[in-house]
Order: C-alpha cells, then sequence, then structure tokens
C-alpha cells in the first residue's frame, strides 16, 4: 500500500507526567462517537509512535496532502524527467483508546485524485496537451496498537496494520488509485519522554508483507520533537527498503510502484486552538528514491482528541 499520513501530538504525555489528568465529562462517549462519524466511521504520519491512547480516549484527524512532481528514480536510483504529477488525497486518521495499553487504528483515504498533464509536439507546429486523471476511493489501513512494556521514561509498544485493496487498482492512464494487494506491517516501537523538558522521541522498525507478487518491505522510523501547551514542533523521517523478492514483471503505478525504497523526511508544526482542538502543517521531501515520484508533499490537518 501506499505509504498514509499520521500526526499525533505526545501532549498527553507532558500532561500525566506533571499530574494533569483529563477532566470527566458524562458525555465523552458521544463526543467520540460524533467524532467518528464526523471522520468516517474512525475507532494513523498524526501517528501516536510508541504511545497508545488511554481507554476511552480517542485522537481524530482530517488531513489534506498534495503531491507535485517532474522527476521519476527508476529501480537503480536514476532520476528521469516526467510529465507534471500531482497527487491529491483527502485523509481522516483515528485512534481509540479500546482497553488498557490496547488502541485501534484506521486511516481511511476516502477521496484521491491523480492527474498527469501531457503535452506533445503536433506535425507542422503547435502544442497538445491531455490530461490523464482519475479519482475515487484509495486503500485504507486498519490495526492495533499493543502497549508492551514501560522502563522509567521509555515506553514499548508493538503494532500491526492490514492494507486493504479496496481502491481502484485498473486504469486506461495506469493511474491506479490503489495497488490491488492486500498487505500486513507489523512493527516495533519505543518512545522516550525527556521531561521535564518539553522533548520527545520515538523510533520503530518493521516489517511488511506485501501479495499479489508484489516485495516485500523494510519499514523504518523516526520523529523528534517539542511539545508545549500550545504547541507541537516535529520532524519525522519514514523508510522503506525494498527486499526485491517479488514476481520481476509486477510493476505497478508511478504513484503505487512495485520495488520502492526511499527516506522520507517532514518537518511539521502543530497549533492548539483550544485544549483539545489544532491545526497542522507538514512538507515532505525524500532522498535515496528507488521506484519512486521525486516531488514535494505538502499536508494540512485540523485535529480532535477526546
Amino acid at each position: 500500500m501506499s505509504p498514509h499520513f499520521c500526526h499525533h501530538t505526545r501532549t498527553g504525555v507532558y500532561a500525566k507526567a506533571r499530574g494533569q489528568e483529563k477532566p470527566p465529562s458524562s458525555s465523552r462517549f458521544s463526543l467520540i462517537l460524533l467524532g467518528m462519524l464526523f471522520f468516517c466511521w474512525l475507532p494513523n504520519q498524526l501517528k501516536a509512535g510508541a504511545w497508545p491512547q488511554d481507554k476511552g480516549s480517542a485522537y481524530l484527524k482530517l488531513g489534506l496532502r498534495l503531491t507535485t512532481a517532474r522527476f521519476f528514480y527508476n529501480e537503480v536510483g536514476r532520476r528521469t524527467a516526467i510529465h507534471p504529477y500531482a497527487d491529491f488525497s483527502s485523509i481522516a486518521y483515528g485512534e481509540f483508546g479500546v482497553f488498557k495499553n490496547v488502541t485501534a487504528i484506521a486511516s481511511i483515504p476516502f477521496f484521491r485524485y491523480v492527474r498527469v498533464k501531457r503535452e506533445t509536439i503536433a506535425i507542422g507546429g503547435g502544442i497538445i496537451r491531455e490530461i490523464g486523471q482519475n479519482a475515487g476511493f484509495a486503500d485504507p489501513e486498519v490495526g492495533v496498537r499493543f502497549g508492551i512494556a514501560r522502563f522509567g521514561a521509555w515506553v514499548i509498544s508493538a503494532e500491526g496494520l492490514l492494507g486493504l485493496p479496496l481502491g481502484e487498482s485498473m486504469d486506461i492512464n495506469n493511474l491506479i488509485l490503489g495497488d490491488g494487494e492486500f498487505n500486513q506491517l507489523i512493527r516495533i516501537q519505543a518512545g522516550h519522554s525527556f521531561y521535564p523538558k518539553p522533548f520527545y522521541m520515538s523510533v520503530g522498525i518493521g516489517y511488511n508483507n506485501r501479495t499479489a507478487g508484489f516485495s516485500d518491505e523494510l519499514r523504518y522510523d523516526a520523529e523528534f520533537g517539542y511539545a508545549s501547551d500550545k504547541w507541537l514542533l516535529n520532524i519525522k523521517i519514514r523508510g522503506t527498503r525494498s527486499l526485491k523478492n517479488g514476481d520481476p514483471l509486477i510493476v505497478g503505478s508511478r504513484g503505487n510502484p512495485n520495488n520502492q525504497s526511499s527516506l522520507i523526511y517532514a518537518p511539521e508544526v502543530n497549533y492548539y486552538l483550544k485544549p483539545g482542538l489544532g491545526l497542522s502543517a507538514s512538507i515532505e521531501g525524500s532522498v535515496l528514491e528507488e521506484n519512486f515520484i521525486s516531488g514535494v508533499t505538502y499536508a494540512v490537518g485540523i485535529f480532535l482528541q477526546i
């Protein structure tokens, strides 16, 4: 599955460290239910790293994401020019603390729009402009995070995600919305709070088992951030390395290729409008690309913590 993005704040970690628990509310369940309905049924970078949600708590986010690109790195990392490419997604993301140390997570890309502009020189001169495009529902991810252990300021958790092949995987212009394969990602994560200093970090490593002839992948990530009552500033690093153990005849598409490798870096800013409600913005770049569209990704979102 193409990676989805979630950006979760750590303010709750510091509130607990200061002894500030969430205020009790008899309508918490109703708020969670309404939030889930608003965010297109939610029970993933948004991502909570190693920290599970408290039982009965939820984190919901509605995000918009735009990638624009003019270059593609092939299977040996050589850059080639491509026609202007754009990939826009609307993503609903949620986490819900089902039990103590058990968090349900879901990332629902309920709308994805992919476009390529082609320009060719006509016989006798002039330019012919064509637009290939496709839009619709993309591949969602659902899963569970388990809190395993706590060692002082360290938190260890395990996470399992299922990539569901619900997006369109056939298109005349090869602008597909999903990759047509059912993948299973498992990973181990570790988080550390530097309280009373307002900093935190989280690292993780995982294995993505892909099907339908796609190669399996090694996934790794890290996040370093600063948290205060109003601001959460962080930088996320997310890496994918293909094991190249799949069917060599399976190519995929530009947006969902086989044997894809990359290292993505993304600085992010989160601002709290009021307790539990905030806005986020980030920008992504990449290095070490193979079978990868090279461009810039912009993301904005609004999030709710209940």
